[in-house]
């Protein structure tokens, strides 16, 4: 959800899913089993508290540290369905599998999948995510470029602390769980100003300095 979709800086999720897309492409076969399992399973809900708990202690803690306290385990991802959809397909392929994760090598063939060989999908760190490839990589995640320090970012205000989830003051139906600073990394939306306010957004359009020869451009 945050990485692959709002385009998160603080993990390496969509570089690792971008990374297998074009791994695929070059090779001109291969499958992508994307499995729904927020947070190494745990949930969106469990993630996001876990980020907020790790970043109110200044990453001085890892997100495996996190779900611990928090009662959970550090991984609850199962790789059963990918069996599944093999046999649906009809295939019995011996994967040449892009991981990192020595514990998906493991899932995969608990599952009664065929690893033949592993191949690592890998980015630089950035200085909202140095922690968490670190942490990775202690925990036995087959990274090197996480062994490069980059300056990390420093908050513009102190960390939420963690808090009971509590149901919202404006709308019952809704709980807030978590609150945490979210690094997203800059979406180019080319329109014109009319163009914005179209849209029906007033007073929260901005340049974003990107200079295309025709205009503005405005998120």
């Amino acid at each position: 959800m945050t990485s692959e979709t709002l385009g998160s800086l603080d993990c390496d999720c969509v570089q690792q899913l971008n990374g297998a897309l074009e791994v695929i492409k070059k090779k001109k076969c291969g499958i992508l089993f994307y499995l729904i399992q927020e947070g190494r399973g745990c949930g969106y809900v469990g993630k996001s508290r876990a980020c907020q708990l790790v970043q109110y202690h200044n990453d001085t803690i890892s997100t495996f540290d996190a779900y611990r306290e928090m009662g959970m385990e550090k991984d609850y991802r199962s790789y059963t369905s990918i069996r599944d959809i093999c046999h649906i397909l009809k295939i019995a392929p011996e994967f040449v599998l892009l991981t990192n994760n020595p514990d998906k090598i493991e899932g995969l063939v608990s599952a009664g999948m065929t690893v033949k060989a592993v191949e690592s999908i890998e980015v630089p760190p950035n200085p909202f995510n140095q922690p968490y490839l670190t942490s990775k990589q202690q925990s036995g995640h087959l990274l090197v470029l996480a062994k490069n320090k980059v300056p990390s970012f420093q908050l513009p205000r102190p960390p939420n602390a963690p808090f009971t989830p509590h149901s919202v003051d404006a709308g019952s139906r809704f709980v807030h769980v978590s609150s945490y600073f979210l690094p997203i990394k800059p979406r180019r939306i080319l329109m014109t100003e009319t163009e914005v306010r179209s849209m029906g957004f007033r007073g929260i359009s901005w340049s974003c300095g990107y200079g295309n020869g025709h205009g503005k451009d405005y998120v």
